[in-house]
């Protein structure tokens, strides 16, 4: 792995957009999706972009909060107006009439025994099974959602804490072996290096260099030391020059990323989001739900125990309630936050776009130019070393020199320690070079670590160490891993909310049903039509029945009806009276005497007792 091997590209991703991202964008109706406003924008521009964020959450909340304000209304109205929507249980409903059960005495009796007879109402379709039914079927859905809600949503959103949290470890570990090589392998050289430095300018002075012939126009041995080492003299110079500069200012970009990053890593280390204290929060939902189905079941077959009916009345209900809305208020948070996030991994909302244009203006934002380090070398990597402004370039160029420049002391160091050549050197130019010799041998030891130290940081910020970190950190944590981790934490917060409204609006659902009375129907007459009936009793000297005639009376006579009886066909749904009196048998409407119509629900005995039902439809008994 070297900074070096131009033909290596396997360490370069493409970005794929994740679905998420584009399914949590929200409608911003013609509202900024520029996300870098929030670090750069004016407050216009800033709140522009605020009040498209906020739509989604505004009117998740709104339908929320006036689901609850309804609540409260329903509950205030009571059951009298609202029924079980109020929250007291419900009412057992009237039970349905047996009819068909009618039994025919013998008909040598002169009067018909009547009773009304009663059966329960099809438990399956009364309104409290209905509601239990939802009620169960909801608080299926409020467990189901709260385990996806740890097992998709928190899950995705702990994947995304730890690829940060091992990004940062990583870079961490690279920025404090940067530092480490720039402050022991390069700037602690350069107290050294100043002194070999200055003891060489001295050494190669031309009056001191060679005092026979300081032009050394004479010796091609002369000249050629004087080249070498006039080179090397250069790059030591160049080389402080860039330790003052660039590398200082490497250095100090080293030192904010190794901040940030220890930072990040203590942050996503003390993160764990599925941890007990996490699982805390969620175990409830599944608890509360579960007993108030139990409860509900046990309603259903009226069954209670004043233990567990307390429990949910002053402890459970209310925990429901809380952790309810708690969930609306999650709902809405994370629908801004996952705006955000899909604001910054898709640019503009425009799919092909990739983060890596908002990284770098966030830089632009925080206030970096184009000259400044930092800035060249985070567009380096965000555009995956293929931008043609290399901040690494100063420094990979000084590794081939200083080699090329130590090969050529290496040449220097042959020739002073060839006797004969320096035998040669010293006897044209009248002087030892014992001294140069030894100032040439630290140079070559300088230049030696030197090299080391820059490969060995070029290798740490090399394109094959620190892309894959990037897009693991970008990419993958903060778009692919936290989209989806905010689309499932949205959703289930969502069902959660809704289906925990929907079991707290049909809380009357695990309550016992209480009893409630049948109605009676109207049975007695109008004073007038009393008036009639008896007026019609005095004139014929007859017992009458107020019933009126059938088509079934009219068409069609009693059969086998007695001598003074006629008998009603009891299946009829209109008529179910009898009544005995001294009337004709002949088949016609009415007997010739005067009868008076009869009235459902009642019948005269002989005493012209009138005998009442409990309700207009009867059937006949004995």
């Amino acid at each position: 792995m070297s900074i070096f091997n131009d033909t290596d590209t396997s360490y370069r991703t493409p970005y794929e957009p994740p679905p998420a991202a584009s399914r949590m964008a929200g409608v911003r109706f013609g509202n900024t999706r520029d996300v870098i406003v929030l670090w750069s924008g004016e407050s216009d521009e800033i709140s522009e972009y605020v009040r498209g964020l906020l739509f989604i959450a505004v009117v998740t909340f709104v339908i929320f909060v006036t689901w609850g304000l309804l609540l409260c209304i329903f509950m205030c109205l009571g059951r009298d107006r609202v029924g079980a929507l109020s929250g007291r249980p419900f009412e057992r409903e009237a039970p349905l009439e047996e009819r068909n059960n009618s039994k025919k005495q013998d008909d040598d009796e002169a009067t018909k025994n009547r009773k009304d007879l009663y059966k329960s109402g099809d438990a399956w379709n009364s309104m409290a099974t209905r509601s239990r039914i939802v009620f169960l079927f909801s608080g299926l859905v409020v467990i189901t959602f709260s385990i996806l809600l740890a097992t998709r949503g928190l899950t995705e959103l702990q994947t995304t804490v730890d690829t940060v949290h091992d990004s940062s470890v990583v870079v961490q570990k690279i920025t404090e072996e940067g530092r480490e090589i720039i402050n022991t392998g390069l700037r602690d050289l350069r107290s050294r290096a100043a002194s070999v430095r200055i003891t060489l300018l001295n050494e190669l002075n031309r009056d001191i260099f060679c005092p026979g012939d300081p032009s050394l126009e004479n010796s091609d041995i002369g000249l050629e030391v004087r080249k070498h080492v006039d080179s090397a003299m250069e790059l030591l110079e160049e080389l402080e020059n860039f330790q003052d500069g660039r590398l200082a200012d490497f250095d100090e970009a080293l030192l904010s990323v190794e901040d940030a990053a220890d930072s990040v890593e203590q942050t996503s280390d003390e993160t764990d989001l599925l941890g007990w204290k996490s699982m805390i929060l969620l175990i409830p939902y599944t608890v509360i739900a579960a007993l108030l189905m139990s409860a509900t079941v046990m309603a259903f077959f009226d069954v209670s125990f004043p233990v567990l009916d307390i429990l949910i009345n002053f402890l459970l209900l209310p925990t429901f309630i809380v952790m309810t809305s708690g969930a609306c208020v999650l709902a809405s948070l994370t629908a801004i936050v996952a705006a955000v996030n899909s604001d910054f991994c898709l640019p503009g909302g425009n799919e092909t776009a990739s983060p890596d244009e908002n990284v770098v203006g966030i830089m632009f934002a925080e206030g970096y130019v184009e000259d400044d380090f930092e800035l060249q070398m985070v567009r380096y990597f965000a555009e995956q070393c293929t931008s043609d402004t290399n901040p690494f370039a100063p420094l990979i160029s000084y590794v081939p020199e200083m080699r090329d420049n130590q090969l050529a002391l290496n040449e220097v160091v042959k020739i002073l320690r060839d006797e004969d050549q320096l035998a040669e050197l010293s006897l044209y130019c009248n002087r030892e070079f014992t001294a140069l010799d030894a100032q040439i041998d630290n140079m070559n030891v300088i230049l030696t670590v030197l090299i080391d130290s820059l490969t060995r940081l070029l290798d740490l910020v090399s394109c094959q160490r620190i892309i894959p970190i990037y897009t693991d950190t970008i990419y993958d944590a903060a778009c692919d891993y936290s989209t989806k981790a905010m689309f499932w934490i949205f959703c289930c917060a969502i069902v959660l909310g809704t289906f925990g409204l929907i079991m707290i609006t049909l809380r009357a659902s695990f309550k016992l049903s209480v009893d409630a009375k049948p109605e009676t129907a109207p049975v007695s007459a109008s004073p007038k039509k009393k008036s009639d009936e008896d007026r019609g009793l005095k004139e014929h000297g007859s017992p009458a029945s107020p019933v009126q005639a059938t088509p079934y009376a009219a068409v069609h006579p009693p059969e086998e009806a007695p001598p003074g009886e006629i008998r009603v066909n009891p299946n009829d749904d209109d008529v179910y009276t009898s009544y005995t009196g001294h009337v004709s048998t002949e088949s016609t409407p009415f007997p010739r005497e005067y009868v008076p119509p009869l009235t459902r629900g009642t019948h005269y005995m002989d005493d012209n007792t009138v005998v009442r039902e409990k309700k207009a439809s009867a059937v006949d008994v004995d």
